[in-house]
């Protein structure tokens, strides 16, 4: 993939929002140096929580941190939603727009490799353009996954990868959680 200026400058942005996020006692690596196309950050302690072996318990235990984690970011409102700007806010006016932005392509691709039957597409179709959000955009991670949840001596050290921060809706994230 080509990195850009757009992209160099995505990463400055999101290099910003996880030192803002460290002041709050949010648990990210501490941005150090933000390149053409990576950035350096301070070392997180541990290991992909997908790598550990924990027990239930303490499996439980992380996950209720990084609920917790989440709770705490996603009290961090922006105006605007998607894309988080310069200005720290997000590019489009509502929610729906950003979700209508992703809706799009991912019609397109359904449709030409024909995944759904026509009434189950025109269906789909209905439910993800009536999806709106009337509350305020608040920051969100936009890709909680196991890689990206590390622990060190069996509790949760921090979260990586801020690379698809944007402003919306919370529930986007546990979706896009649950579709990991």
């Amino acid at each position: 993939v080509p990195k850009t200026a757009t992209y160099r400058k995505k990463l400055q942005r999101n290099a910003e929002a996880c030192t803002q996020l460290l002041k709050k006692g949010i648990p990210f690596p501490q941005p150090l140096f933000v390149g053409r196309d990576f950035v350096i950050e301070t070392h997180l302690q541990g290991n992909p929580i997908s790598d550990v072996s924990l027990s239930l318990a303490e499996n439980r235990a992380v996950y209720f941190r990084v609920g917790r984690i989440l709770r705490k970011l996603h009290s961090i409102h922006r105006k605007g939603f998607g894309e988080i700007l310069p200005n720290g806010n997000g590019r489009y006016s509502d929610w729906k727009s950003v979700l209508r932005k992703g809706i799009r392509s991912t019609l397109r691709v359904f449709s030409k490799e024909k995944f759904l039957s026509q009434e189950d597409f025109e269906r789909m179709k209905t439910i993800l353009q009536d999806l709106s959000y009337n509350g305020a955009g608040c920051l969100l991670h936009g890709d909680i996954k196991p890689v990206h949840l590390f622990v060190h001596r069996k509790k949760l050290s921090g979260i990586v990868d801020a690379s698809d921060f944007l402003v919306g809706d919370p529930m986007y994230e546990f979706g896009e959680i649950q579709l990991q």
